[in-house]
């Protein structure tokens, strides 16, 4: 290993010289003794140790009988990393090898040369392995070196799929194993990689670690797992041997009910989109190497489209569900349909009590409808119990033509619209309101009102936690285009309630009704003139996507990024699209 250099001093090339001179030292040093060969003192000067180490400068400036003996002996430092740690102190330089580095760090840890314990960590970090982790590791909590701890938790986080196989992986203590299975940056294939270290874990030492059952398994991200996984899951919560009853329930009703669980950084979704108004029903997935849509599947005989979107969700099983709303007409009452993957068909939910409504939406598999009366505005929610809908909460005031969107808190967002008498000739009946619908405590909060008033517009949850609201239709704003269509960008922060308005470049292309969802790290929107586009933050504008939307995708239109075992596993059913070709020739086996 070369020897490599440290600039922060810049009398470091006097210092050499002064050493090996022996000029003026005041001072000389000696580490353990050696029964193998002799061990000569080190001279030194007070000062140069002093200088570099709060430890020399905590003794000198002491009562201690050290602070003014000519000879000091250091009986817990070997005598050549003492050497070696003098010498970098004189001259910036130190050779660092893999067989005495962590004998190095702990003893510049001890004297506290604080340049050297970081030296030690950067060449650590380099060579750092699956066969030597478990022993930094070990050492850096032995030596309580917070840093050293910080890098090789990364290194696991990072290598999860490579580690997870590896025998020193069941040496991890069931604290570390708590935090790696919590963290959202875990590096792994799928969430039934995760699930299968666990429980190989788990396994490797039955007697002490199966009473942490009930600790780590709540951790894995159940929204995720294939069929098979979740039903070992909950086959293990139902064993009375390995946990409670009361934490079975617990855990089955976080999973289920309340908590929004998030997939890991590492999962690499797919970006799927289903065809509202043109029948058949085409599912797609977009390729973004290619910057094009991918047939995938045709769906079963479906109701037309009257919605302005299908949601589409993963559930906790690993199936697809696509949800259609059916507007009725006058006094005919609206209805929706369910598409469940696991039996691909159709299925008719009950009737709405009225004919006007918006969404449907859907958390924690949960589905929600928001009704409009002539006199009030409520959300809906379907039970499956009963087959009926049960009323949550009623909006303060009607709007119509809203823009909502879920967020990672499980709350639904709305925002703009119009009342019941809007036409586009008459002004002052757009709606700047905003609305915050919590299924929890079913309660409705009116929020900080939009800088902007609009309908028809979209609105979608960046990676950044904050609420976008772009385009729509908004006769009173003096920057439209192509008649009244909106091109400002406006961001809601739920956590102050307050509003910024984005000084966006100008997009050609009017979104009206489209949809605005995060993909792979950006802020996506899709939809309204057949149109896709992506928010570029650091520049405050809009990219367009070259692929164009295929025209089974035009008008209404879902979208969802799905895990890709899920999705691979929906497409290998009857009804796969593995014959058709896209624009650039690429088949449904390109991912």
């Amino acid at each position: 290993m070369e020897p490599f250099n440290s600039e922060s001093r810049s009398s470091s090339s006097l210092q050499p010289v002064v050493y090996a001179a022996n000029v003026s030292s005041d001072v000389s040093l000696r580490g353990a003794d050696d029964q193998s060969k002799p061990i000569q003192w080190i001279p030194c000067h007070r000062a140069v140790l002093a200088a570099q180490s709060t430890y020399f400068r905590s003794m000198f400036a002491s009562q201690m009988k050290e602070a003014h003996e000519k000879q000091i002996q250091l009986k817990d430092i070997p005598h050549e990393i003492l050497d070696q740690i003098v010498r970098y102190m004189y001259s910036s330089r130190i050779s660092l090898e893999a067989n005495y580095v962590l004998l190095l760090l702990e003893s510049a840890l001890f004297l506290e040369v604080i340049e050297i314990v970081g030296e030690c960590q950067k060449f650590l970090k380099n060579i750092m392995n699956t066969g030597n982790w478990l022993t930094i590791q070990r050492t850096a909590e032995f030596l309580s070196c917070s840093d050293l701890i910080n890098i090789c938790d990364e290194f696991v986080v990072k290598n999860f799929s490579a580690l997870s196989k590896c025998d020193d992986f069941l040496e991890i203590n069931e604290s570390k194993m708590v935090e790696l299975i919590a963290s959202d940056d875990l590096y792994a294939e799928s969430e039934d990689e995760v699930a299968d270290a666990v429980i190989r874990w788990l396994n490797s030492n039955p007697d002490q670690r199966l009473s942490h059952t009930g600790e780590i398994l709540p951790l894995i991200r159940a929204p995720f797992l294939s069929a098979e996984r979740y039903k070992l899951i909950r086959s293990i919560y139902m064993d009375p041997d390995q946990v409670s009853v009361e934490q079975f329930r617990k855990v089955t009703d976080d999973i289920i009910q309340h908590t929004p669980y998030q997939h890991r950084k590492s999962y690499k979704p797919i970006l799927v989109g289903v065809g509202g108004e043109q029948r058949p029903k085409f599912v797609y997935r977009f390729e973004p190497s290619i910057e094009q849509w991918i047939p995938v599947r045709l769906l079963p005989q479906s109701p037309k489209s009257r919605s302005a979107y299908l949601p589409i969700v993963a559930t906790l099983s690993g199936s697809v569900r696509i949800f259609d709303l059916i507007h009725g007409d006058g006094t005919a009452r609206s209805c929706v349909w369910r598409f469940e993957s696991d039996t691909d068909q159709w299925e008719r939910l009950a009737p709405l009590p009225v004919g006007r409504c918006e969404g449907p939406l859907v958390v924690n598999e949960k589905v929600y409808v928001l009704v409009s009366g002539d006199e009030s505005q409520s959300f809906l929610c379907y039970n499956e119990h009963s087959k009926e809908w049960d009323k949550c909460a009623t909006v303060p005031k009607i709007s119509l033509s809203s823009a909502m969107t879920v967020h990672d808190s499980g709350c639904i967002y709305m925002f703009g619209g119009h009342d019941v008498s809007y036409k586009v000739d008459k002004k002052g009946r757009l709606a700047d309101s905003a609305y915050c619908f919590n299924p929890r405590d079913k309660t409705v909060k009116s929020l900080a009102k939009m800088p902007t008033k609009r309908y028809n517009s979209s609105a979608g949850v960046g990676p950044d936690g904050l609420i976008y609201v772009m385009g729509g239709i908004g006769a009173e704003h003096k920057r439209r285009f192509r008649e009244f269509f909106v091109d400002c960008l406006e961001v809601y922060d739920p956590k102050t309630n307050e509003w910024e308005m984005k000084d966006v470049e100008k997009y050609d292309i009017p979104f009206s009704a489209a949809r605005m969802f995060e993909f792979n790290g950006k802020l996506h929107c899709v939809g309204g003139c057949q149109s896709m586009a992506y928010y570029d933050a650091p520049r405050d504008r809009w990219m367009s996507v070259d692929g164009n939307l295929p025209h089974q995708l035009s008008g209404c239109s879902g979208y969802a990024a799905i895990p890709q075992h899920i999705v691979r596993k929906w497409t290998q059913q009857p009804g796969s699209c593995a014959h058709l070709k896209c624009s650039s020739g690429c088949s449904e086996d390109h991912w």
